[in-house]
């Protein structure tokens, strides 16, 4: 069964109303008009699909009088004529295809179908098609004219059927495509009535010749959606069950707009009871509703708010919509005595419309509908005594404000919350002043001025007083503007990060911190930090360890070079640094200052003395370029120990660098895949062959083997003049030598190697490349897809004719006259002529090809069949001969192509 979906803006309408049927060998025409109902163009596709196995054939039958996809502007209707042309050899039987439509683009999953039959007839010439059954229905419908059907509403089909056959029959009829509480089948009772004999009635039987009827009941369940429907029905011979005979019933369900509004309560006393009504819409339709709810009273005392959007309701089914009265005119609540009652109205609108395109008429909407009340209580006896309270409230609060006001002005003063260090200790060579965290409370406080309360800050200043066993050194005072540019101003408290205090000597101390009111001379609060300690310079110190760069180049010969910087050198003892390679055992090497101790007497002159930096007034070491001598590759690691004066058995100080790497020299690589310019070849035609190597510096050589499928292998050096080296990126300095440029890599492109095979068959070409590093093994390989080369077309050989004779029997002397024909002469190298006598002599003769004439010509002007006539052949004695025509051709010229002999002549 195929419905029609309410909302599909596409359309088919169907202006065959003939029937449809044809003989074979004719052509039918099935017109239809395509509507694009929707509010936008649209391309549309039309095309058709069978609907069983049978009536596949239909899809070769049919073509379209338009272009497919068909293009239509909104509300546009266009004409379209279905051609079957049915061939003399089909088969005679009915078949079932549909008509679709589908703007994929415009209106996705939107398709529109309309069933079809197309039923085949014998030809006039044919006289098998006689003892078929037919069956009509009744009343008559069409896809163009469907029976209209209310909902609920019953349609009895008369079946008639007619038995063609020369034999007794028993017919049955079912819908294969309904539900079953859609229909119900009623057969003819039997009339025959013989004692013990039990009378089948669930079918219609029929002698041969005689026509009976079924009636087929349709009642759509109540609440079955309007629209189009097709129901297949499909009658069932017993004789011939293979048989299918179908036919279609066209329905029209029409719209049924029952929809009832209920509201419960229907009355609410407010505030007593929540302002809740609840708005059942009850869809008693056959059609989807979308409703949006509204409500109104006469003089607008309250808004009505439903909770809930509005939904799609299907049919028989009910929404319950919670609405919500809440006051709006607050004021014209009753103070005292009866409680204000009125009444309000419900309203309904069509959200959506939910019905076919071509109907421009919403659904109706209910015209009574249900009348809610509201009985507005009055309000409580405590609402009048509320200003009497708020009154008595005031006084007590202006009090309280001036209770408060004297409070912040007498009692509250700033107070220290906390004070301390940024660090507990500090050393002396970092050259840093001790820096102090501190937070103030209360520093401002609440006043009354100019009729208005503000925030006045009440700090006045503040004093950091460092002490120390030396006694107290100079006082850091900050007044009240200075800290507002220090620090950080939150609600009642001052937070003071970073204070510095110009303390710099190494030492033990202690802050104390005093914080003073406006207009008193005395602290009103005062803390003291922890004892804070600055270390004094006495050890040597690595202030920085560090390599040139974390990555060095093998290829370059390049070593690893190291830098450090040391505090206090005149406390340097020695220094140790330690190479640790990834795969091996740590190295040590003492070094005193910048050199190492082993350097032998005569390179003494050459030591690097170092150079002395001033950091923080700070004498500092500093070693550049300290050469390590690794340059083999490797990941390595090193640390450096220094050793004091005071203690030179236990390090100072000792850092470690970074992971630094000496990468290997890079072997040439075949980058991507080999490609040839195509896969198929013709014979002895040149293939040829790309691909890119990367570090082409480093290769030693580059070869090409040729494999093919007879196993045949051939092995090629391809000069390296042949590719093209090509830079990857632009050269780019390094971050730690800015002046030196380092080269970008290049790759070598071989483009276009040409390479020719000899044979045709199957073959693949392997690449082979060797580093300068290892020249017997290649670094990488690849090879190509299967590539196929083409043999030659057979070249056509020449063909000799019959050899025919001027007759059989000749006189002593008489010549004897040859005739023949030779096809695809441009291939002849040869011609022989052979005579063999009865006395067993041989005689071989060459004629001239120029001796034979061409019978017709080739596009090229080349002779392709020639005619030897009347060749002359001379015997020498009487007797039985036999002439022998040998043709060589040009592809073979050690054996004949053809040969060809007379008969006996005497």
């Amino acid at each position: 069964m195929t419905m029609q979906i309410a909302n599909n803006p596409l359309f088919i309408e169907d202006l065959s109303l003939e029937a449809n049927q044809i003989t074979r060998g004719s052509t039918a025409k099935r017109r239809i008009v395509v509507k694009n109902l929707g509010e936008k163009k649209a391309d549309i596709d039309i095309w058709i699909a069978a609907t069983d196995a049978k009536s596949e054939p239909l899809l070769r039958w049919c073509t379209f009088s338009e272009p497919n996809p068909l293009k239509l502007d909104a509300k546009e209707n266009r004409e379209v004529t279905l051609f079957f042309e049915v061939p003399p050899q089909a088969t005679p039987d009915l078949y079932n295809y549909e008509i679709l439509i589908e703007a994929p683009v415009q209106y996705p999953d939107k398709i529109f179908r309309r069933p079809q039959q197309l039923r085949v007839l014998l030809s006039d010439q044919d006289a098998e098609w006689g003892n078929e059954p037919e069956f009509t229905l009744h009343p008559l419908t069409n896809s163009a004219n469907p029976y209209p059907l209310k909902a609920g509403e019953k349609l009895e089909v008369k079946v008639t059927v007619e038995n063609r056959s020369k034999r007794v029959d028993r017919f049955y009829l079912n819908c294969p495509e309904l539900p079953t509480e859609w229909y119900n089948i009623r057969y003819p009772e039997s009339a025959v009535e013989t004692a013990g004999l039990v009378q089948e009635t669930d079918g219609l039987q029929l002698n041969p010749g005689k026509t009976g009827e079924i009636s087929l009941i349709l009642h759509p369940p109540q609440y079955t959606p309007a629209g189009n429907y097709f129901p297949t029905l499909r009658l069932i011979s017993r004789n011939k069950e293979d048989l299918v005979l179908l036919d279609v019933v066209y329905l029209q369900l029409l719209h049924d707009e029952t929809l009832t509004v209920e509201l419960h309560p229907l009355l609410l006393k407010i505030p007593t009871q929540q302002g809740k009504f609840e708005v059942q819409l009850i869809n008693g339709g056959n059609i989807t509703r979308e409703i949006a709810i509204s409500a109104s009273d006469r003089e607008e005392l309250f808004t009505y708010t439903p909770e809930l959007l509005p939904v799609p309701i299907p049919p028989g089914y009910t929404s319950t919509i919670p609405l919500n009265a809440k006051p709006r005119k607050w004021w014209r609540r009753p103070l005292w005595g009866k409680a204000l009652e009125f009444n309000f109205v419900l309203e309904l609108e069509n959200n959506k419309l939910l019905f076919l395109p071509e109907n421009t008429k919403p659904p109706q909407l209910p015209k009574e509908l249900p009348q809610g009340t509201i009985i507005w209580e009055p309000r409580p006896w405590w609402q009048i005594w509320l200003p009497i309270i708020l009154l008595l409230l005031l006084a007590l609060g202006l009090i309280s404000v001036g209770a408060f006001l004297y409070w912040q002005k007498v009692l509250i003063q700033p107070k220290i919350n906390k004070v301390e260090p940024t660090e507990k200790v500090y050393q002396e060579l970092d050259g840093e002043t001790v820096i102090l965290n501190l937070s103030i409370r209360d520093w401002r406080n609440w006043e009354f001025k100019n009729w208005r309360f503000q925030n006045s800050p009440k700090l006045s200043t503040l004093k950091i007083i460092p002490q120390s066993r030396e006694g107290t050194a100079k006082i850091i005072s900050y007044d009240y503007n200075q800290l507002v540019k220090l620090c950080q101003l939150q609600n009642q408290n001052i937070n003071c990060n970073n204070i510095t205090t110009e303390i710099k000597k190494a030492g033990e101390y202690t802050f104390k911190i005093e914080v003073y009111s406006q207009g008193k001379n005395k602290p009103t609060d005062s803390k003291e930090t922890d004892t804070i300690i600055i270390e004094p310079i006495d050890t040597p110190k690595i202030i920085e360890f560090s390599s040139n760069k974390s990555i060095y180049r093998e290829v370059l010969k390049e070593q690893v070079f190291l830098n450090w910087k040391i505090s206090n050198p005149n406390q340097i003892q020695n220094l140790i640094l330690t190479q640790q390679a990834s795969n091996g055992s740590p190295v040590k090497k003492t070094f005193i200052q910048c050199n190492p101790q082993e350097l032998k007497p005569q390179v003494q002159a050459k030591l690097n003395p170092g150079k002395i930096e001033k950091i923080n007034n700070i004498d500092v070491l500093a070693c550049q370029g300290i050469a390590t001598n690794v340059t083999q590759a490797g990941d390595y690691t090193f640390k450096l120990e220094v050793f004091s004066k005071q203690n030179p058995t236990q390090p100072s100080d000792t850092k470690q660098t970074d992971t630094i790497a000496i990468q290997p020299v890079p072997i040439p690589k075949i980058i991507d895949k080999i490609l040839p310019n195509k896969l198929t070849y013709e014979y002895k035609e040149p293939i040829f062959l790309s691909w890119r190597l990367s570090n082409p510096s480093q290769i030693q050589e580059l070869r090409i083997i040729e494999q093919g499928s007879d196993a045949a292998v051939t092995k090629n050096t391809i000069p390296l003049t042949q590719c093209k080296p090509q830079q990857l990126k632009p050269a780019v300095s390094q971050p730690s030598n800015p002046f030196k440029i380092e080269p970008a890599p290049e790759i070598l492109i071989c483009e276009n190697i040409r390479m020719t095979p000899t044979k045709a068959g199957s073959y693949t070409y392997k690449i082979e490349v060797t580093s300068r590093q290892n020249p017997n093994q290649p670094s990488d390989a690849k090879e190509t897809d299967t590539i196929v080369v083409k043999p030659l077309p057979p070249v056509p050989v020449p063909k000799i004719d019959k050899v025919l004779t001027n007759k059989a029997n000749y006189e002593y002397q008489e010549p004897v006259l040859l005739t023949w024909s030779i096809s695809n002469s441009s291939q002849i190298k040869e011609l022989r002529i052979i005579q063999q006598g009865s006395d067993g002599v041989v005689t071989k003769n060459t004629i001239p090809l120029s001796q034979c004439k061409p019978q017709q010509l080739t596009p090229g002007n080349n002779p392709a069949t020639i005619t030897c006539q009347n060749i002359r052949m001379n015997p020498t004695k009487a007797g039985s001969y036999i002439y022998k025509i040998e043709v060589i051709s040009r592809e073979n010229p050690n054996q004949p192509s053809d040969v060809k002999e007379t008969d006996t002549i005497v």
